[in-house]
């Protein structure tokens, strides 16, 4: 049967259809991947915040699915109320655990956040440490950025836990950066071959990443990347 999407009523009866079968395959089959599509729904569709964070919880709490525990704890965030800031790290490193790399770095950022901002936690060393434990996590898993902020904390350094500069380890994350499409990561690694930091002077592989980071500036111009330097 032909739908038409130009027609306000059937597009209205589609959506409520959709919402049914999500509510049927969730609340009766429990199947979690319709669940999340139910959040979705609630979230994208309907705009109701509120009960797709329900259901985005339920979801992650009872069948750990990363993408329901990510969002969730993207939503909890977003309320940007200091008193989330636990439960928002919790199931966003939920969403880490059930395999989402994306998870594992806001979790990391988040938590860095948190004892940069506590300067008497308890566990603040502790709190570093686990945080860049899931930013690297999030780097080897395919996350250009995370491997870029862990190539900027190599760089200047993290004295709470006595970690010191390393130009070495600064070349290693901005080389896997770029390799994982970040701009930025790109331009540094090609400064860093240019200058002789962290490695011998290498102009041919300055030149490389310089021509990969111009490439990667051209195909994400429309998202808005600068193509500058940092180091």
């Amino acid at each position: 049967m032909a739908f038409d999407f130009k027609n306000e009523a059937e597009v209205k009866d589609y959506l409520n259809n959709i919402g049914i079968e999500y509510r049927f395959g969730c609340y009766s089959e429990k199947n979690p991947e319709v669940c999340h599509l139910l959040g979705m729904y609630f979230d994208v569709i309907k705009n109701d915040i509120e009960q797709a964070k329900k259901v985005y919880k339920v979801n992650c709490d009872s069948y750990k699915w990363s993408f329901s525990c990510y969002k969730y704890g993207y939503l909890l965030d977003k309320e940007n109320k200091p008193e989330n800031v636990d439960n928002v790290i919790h199931y966003l490193n939920q969403g880490c655990e059930a395999g989402l790399a994306k998870s594992c770095y806001f979790a990391s950022v988040r938590m860095g956040a948190k004892a940069e901002k506590n300067q008497d936690l308890p566990d603040r060393e502790s709190v570093f440490q686990k945080s860049l434990e899931l930013m690297n996590k999030a780097c080897t898993e395919g996350v250009g950025r995370a491997c870029f902020n862990l190539s900027s904390i190599h760089y200047l350094g993290l004295p709470a836990i006595s970690l010191k500069k390393d130009l070495t380890k600064v070349l290693e994350y901005s080389i896997k950066g770029c390799d994982n499409m970040h701009v930025q990561a790109c331009v540094n690694t090609s400064l860093m071959y240019s200058k002789g930091e962290g490695t011998p002077k290498n102009e041919k592989l300055a030149k490389v990443y310089e021509e990969k980071a111009r490439e990667l500036h051209k195909q994400m111009t429309a998202a808005g990347v600068k193509f500058e330097e940092s180091l």
